[in-house]
Order: structure tokens, then C-alpha cells, then sequence
């Protein structure tokens, strides 16, 4: 069976990637998408699993004879407030499923940018993270759990829901950033954060860019000093905080 033949049995859509129209097909349930691996593994067709392809790009794609998209495998599973954990389906949007744990008083990590297109399960296959890894650290860091559907159709779970029932090899932490190549992500698990009180934004503004120099005496910049000016403060203060001359010897001689 082809790989258009397989996907016009579920919706045929569209996608134009590396200058080629590859057949994409998105299951509504997960008893069809196991099938559809199943039926594309004895045809020999090549799989590409994707979420809602906002990072596809590159290489990604070439060769592939049929995109297979969890974008339709939605909703939150199982929300643990009391142990900051979250389960969710693959095809679910990262902004559906940061408001959801908002109620609980809980904020999602990672913060990716336009969280109404990612899917979880592309962010994890790709471990896409955000302006908050500085912070809390890597996507895969967070993955208490994964279900995965692998190649010959075979579902397997590994890790847990809950932090302290994770045990066993950390697989999930291998097929984070695996692209697709290793497994299809069904369903995934989260540690989470507590949600701050509040956000912060600053911003400053320079009136000539190309003069960072000598900043203007108005700006929010005068405070800044030189580093000719920094030495000499860092000198000054290493002399006044200096021992004397004897100070050691002298206190030996109390002490004795």
C-alpha cells in the first residue's frame, strides 16, 4: 500500500518540504495511528513523526514517504497538583496545557516561544527549550515519563508519572531530542515548577547606538563606570582590606 493510499484512508493534508509534497496523514485516535505504523512498516514506507511541523526545516524530512502528525492526539491525562507533575497526550498544545496547570498554581517549562503551535510531543522530540533554561535547565531534565510508539508498532512506557515512581533506565531522556528517529511520542510526563507571584519586564533605550562609549548623561546608563575606572576601585578596596605587616605573626603569639 502506498503512502497516499495510507493517508487518504484518514484525511489526506498536504505538506511542501524540501521542495517535495510528502502525503501527511493525522490520526484522530491512537488505535489509527498504530495501525497506520504497522501498515507503513510492511509496505517499507519511512515514517517522519511531527506534532503541528512549526520546526521542521533543513534536513528534516528528506527521504521521508509519509508525515505522520499527533496533532489530533490531545487533552491532559492526569494533573497531580499536590506533586507538581502533569500528564499529557503528545498533540497537545503548549499553551492549552500551561493554562491548565495554571489553576493548580503551577507555571510549564520550557516557555517556548509561540506555545499556541507547539505541540508537547514535538517539543519533547525535538527538546526545544526556552528563554527559561537558564533557570530550571534542559527540556529533558523535566521528562519524569514517556509512552512511545516504536517502528515495528510496539507501545512501551518508560519512567513514571510521579517523581518518586521513577525508576529503571531513563529512556525518556534519550528519546527527548531524538527528532522522531528513535520512537513516536504518545504520551508524556512532567515535573513542574510553582508559578511566580508576578513577571518583571525591563527595558532600556539609547538615544545613539553607535556611540556606546560615552553614554548620554540622562540615560539610564551613567551609573555604569569605565574599566580603567573599575581597576582602580577593585585596588583601592584590595589595600584597605589588606592585613598589616605582623598581624599574623602577632596572632600566633596570642594564640601560643
Amino acid at each position: 500500500m502506498s503512502a497516499h493510499e495510507l493517508a487518504g484512508r484518514l484525511g489526506t493534508l498536504r505538506s511542501r518540504l524540501a521542495d517535495a509534497e510528502i502525503p501527511m496523514a493525522a490520526p484522530e485516535t491512537e488505535e489509527e495511528l498504530i495501525d497506520l505504523v504497522r501498515e507503513a512498516r510492511e509496505g517499507g514506507l519511512k515514517v517522519l513523526p511531527i506534532g503541528n511541523g512549526t520546526r521542521l526545516g533543513g534536513v528534516h524530512g528528506c527521504g521521508a514517504d509519509l508525515l505522520l502528525s499527533t496533532r489530533k492526539l490531545t487533552g491532559v491525562v492526569a494533573y497531580e497538583p499536590g506533586d507538581g507533575t502533569v500528564t499529557a497526550r503528545a498533540g497537545t498544545l503548549m499553551s492549552e496545557l500551561a493554562e491548565a496547570i495554571s489553576l493548580g498554581g503551577h507555571r510549564l517549562t520550557p516557555d517556548v516561544p509561540r506555545p499556541a503551535e507547539a505541540t508537547l510531543g514535538g517539543v519533547l522530540a525535538d527538546s526545544w527549550s526556552g528563554g527559561d533554561r537558564l533557570r530550571f535547565g534542559p527540556t529533558r531534565h523535566h521528562v519524569l515519563g514517556l509512552r512511545v510508539l516504536s517502528s515495528d508498532g510496539v507501545v512501551t512506557k518508560t519512567g513514571g508519572r510521579l517523581v518518586k515512581n521513577v525508576t529503571g533506565f531513563e529512556l525518556h531522556r534519550l528519546y527527548a531530542g531524538s527528532g522522531g528517529g528513535l520512537c513516536l511520542i504518545l504520551e508524556a510526563s512532567l515535573r513542574l515548577f510553582a508559578a511566580g507571584s508576578g513577571a518583571l519586564a525591563l527595558r532600556a533605550a539609547q538615544r545613539a547606538p553607535g556611540r556606546c562609549d560615552r553614554p548620554h548623561p540622562r540615560s539610564l546608563w551613567r551609573g555604569v563606570v569605565s574599566h580603567s575606572d573599575l581597576g582602580r576601585s577593585l585596588r583601592a578596596r584590595r589595600e584597605r582590606t589588606r592585613p598589616h605587616r605582623g598581624a599574623s605573626s602577632r596572632s600566633a603569639l596570642v594564640r601560643g
